[in-house]
């Protein structure tokens, strides 16, 4: 909705600070060894209907834990 509310059309700096939150997101899911498997626009929230607003990840209904990594 955010995006069809531009028109398609998202600042790069806007864009930029979304995808930093996303993927600060999905680094804190890899070190708590988790995946989402289901990353979708329509799974990507905003706090606010602003440029400013905070990025979260929901909908973890197909979300599994991974085995832990040894040293390689």
């Amino acid at each position: 909705m955010y995006i069809q509310q531009r028109q398609g059309r998202v600042l790069e700096t806007t864009a930029k600070h979304f995808m930093q939150q996303l993927a600060a997101g999905l680094q804190i899911l890899r070190e708590n060894n988790l995946i989402h498997r289901d990353l979708k626009p329509q799974n990507l929230l905003l706090s606010a209907n602003d440029d400013n607003s905070v990025l979260k990840i929901g909908d973890f209904g197909f979300a599994r834990s991974l085995q832990p990594r040894g040293p390689c």
